[in-house]
């Protein structure tokens, strides 16, 4: 019998591969619901957490933001997104020093939407960063069966081709016509 662990562990790879992507795009999907989403142009109030944000434009690709009491850094990430009905692109971070609530005003070309959070970008890469361990199994999973192929035939090993043994002529004799 000629080993068969390549397909095993090309598929387990397969397997854990589609688990990865699977679980970052549900928490990617998850983090972009939760989000905190103000309509803007105009005035809101956002509540902030302590710690690092982050300021995402949905609708619009031009806009303008200040917030009283917190500095606000344009950004220099190139983070989109498209998922579960919203699309945006990260346009300020900040680095919030005392968690609390905030007067953000923001100007536009048209309406749109302020969502406010972090580590979106990442579960996007983690997804795609899963397709490694797929194809690492699909490759290994190909070349298990290129070695058994090669393994097996007779032509490759340079055998003769003996006639098949029927069950009525259990002899070893070829059964004559």
């Amino acid at each position: 019998m000629k080993s068969r662990l390549g397909y095993f562990f090309g598929g387990f790879l397969v397997f854990f591969a589609g688990m990865v992507a699977w679980l970052a795009i549900n928490t990617a999907t998850s983090t972009m619901e939760g989000m905190q989403r103000v309509k803007m142009p105009g005035r809101a109030e956002i509540t902030l957490p302590l710690g690092p944000s982050a300021l995402y434009a949905e609708g619009a690709d031009h806009v303008q933001c200040n917030a009283v009491g917190l500095p606000l850094r344009a950004t220099t990430d190139d983070v989109r997104y498209s998922l579960a009905g919203y699309h945006g692109r990260k346009v300020y971070d900040a680095d919030v020093a005392t968690g609390g609530r905030y007067e953000l005003e923001c100007t536009g070309e048209k309406p749109f939407a302020i969502a406010i959070g972090a580590g979106v970008g990442a579960w996007g890469v983690i997804a795609w960063l899963s397709l490694i361990p797929a194809g690492i199994g699909v490759g290994l999973a190909v070349a298990t069966y290129a070695r058994r192929r090669r393994r097996i035939s007779p032509i490759a090993s340079g055998s003769k081709q003996t006639p098949p043994i029927t069950p009525a002529n259990s002899s070893g004799t070829r059964a004559s016509s």
